[in-house]
């Protein structure tokens, strides 16, 4: 097994946090997904949770009536990415951002 530097875990923990998966970490630093939890956890972080099926349609929801999205993703303790993949897995289009000009 590949053994990682102080550093290199240090920005596992951090992409974790950002919400890259355990699967993704592994393949990114050619570990085990073992040896990710196992580093996550030596930082004290919290594994990353599975949002259920209920969570996801609500999810949805709030994003379709326009709630902030920094208050959806407080609401349902998930990432960004996270709340970004659960839109893309639901084929729904993404707002536009606050800075771009409308003709």
């Amino acid at each position: 097994m590949t053994k990682l530097t102080d550093d290199q875990k240090e920005k596992l923990v951090k992409l974790y946090n950002q919400g890259f998966t355990a699967i993704e970490l592994a393949e990114k630093f050619g570990i085990t997904k073992g040896y990710v939890y196992l580093i996550t956890s030596q930082y004290g972080v919290v594994k990353n949770k599975v949002v259920s099926q209920e969570d996801r349609k609500k999810i949805i929801k709030d994003y379709q009536n326009k709630e902030q999205i920094d208050s959806i993703l407080s609401k349902y303790k998930i990432s960004r990415r996270s709340l970004y993949r659960i839109l893309d897995e639901n084929n729904i289009p993404k707002r536009q951002g606050r800075n771009k000009k409308k003709n």
